[in-house]
């Protein structure tokens, strides 16, 4: 039988571990980490035999958890319950939950839908639990950020990055795989000195254009998830600011489809410290 094991992080960094093969907090029951609710979008117009094909839209999931709590001393059972109520706590907000399935490891966003239900306890040492979970994302995602450059330093490096990375000269085309079955957002740093740089994704041809000169040391960060479409400049002294009029009209926030991406970039100008980097997760419908 494979070994599984389910993490949940709430948002004050609170950890436990609901291990399927070893106590204190034992995993007996997990569903809803496969396909998430379907709703397909249909268009009929009148006279219209049958109907037509418009969209299929993910649901919210919902994550069912039973476990056991193994202890034979009555005073911590009490302490794990008391610990597990804290910190699955919904007033909390969104927390992160991470499986591992023998080498698989996927990660998602969600929120106990309720406190833990804790039925009769029945013979000692072992305590049943419950607890439901919903994830407003029912894409599940790899936890590894993949990190491509698309236009690097001369002389090195010098800004917070993490592996794996790939280089490509300014100008080149480079063909980045999305490894997983869902389309991904991306997110876009530019780093200063650059003039009107353009990051299209030759595969849909969309394409993201900034009008504007970003100077030596600024930075322009772009989220183009669904719901969270951000465009921040930084200034050399670290100030935030709305950027979004600095998008052209013509702009599409982006995402990376299923497979290979043709992606590109390209400036105006640029210098050796200028930089470009582009990230994202590999999403999943199931595990």
């Amino acid at each position: 039988m494979i070994r599984r094991k389910l993490y949940f992080t709430n948002s004050r960094g609170e950890s436990v571990l609901i291990d399927g093969s070893a106590p204190p907090l034992v995993l007996t029951k997990l569903e809803g980490v496969g396909g998430a609710p379907v709703e397909i979008q249909m268009l009929r117009a009148p006279y219209q035999d049958g109907s037509t094909f418009i969209d299929a839209v993910l649901g919210p999931r919902h994550l069912d958890v039973e476990g056991m709590i193994w202890s034979v001393r009555p005073d911590e059972v009490m302490d794990r319950r008391q610990k597990l109520v804290r910190l699955l706590n919904p007033k909390l907000g969104p927390g992160r939950l991470r499986l591992e399935i023998g080498g698989t490891v996927r990660e998602i966003d969600a929120i106990a839908e309720s406190s833990p239900v804790f039925p009769d306890r029945g013979a000692a040492p072992i305590q049943r639990f419950a607890v439901s979970f919903v994830c407003p994302d029912p894409a599940w995602r790899d936890p590894n950020m993949e990190i491509w450059t698309l236009a690097g330093f001369i002389g090195g490096i010098s800004f917070p990055f993490s592996f794996p990375l790939a280089f490509g000269m300014v100008g080149q085309i480079l063909d980045i795989m999305n490894r997983g079955d869902l389309e991904t957002p991306v997110f876009i740093r530019m780093i200063g000195p650059l003039r009107n740089p353009v990051l299209e994704n030759q595969t849909t041809g969309e394409r993201i254009t900034i009008t504007r000169e970003l100077a030596a040391g600024e930075v322009l960060e772009i989220n183009t998830a669904f719901g969270k479409k951000s465009v921040t400049i930084i200034d050399a002294d670290g100030n935030r600011s709305n950027g979004f009029h600095y998008v052209a009209p013509d702009s599409v926030f982006w995402q990376m489809v299923p497979g290979v991406n043709r992606i590109s970039y390209a400036a105006t100008e640029e210098a050796p410290t200028s930089a470009v980097t582009l990230s994202f997760y590999h999403r999943f419908a199931g595990v």
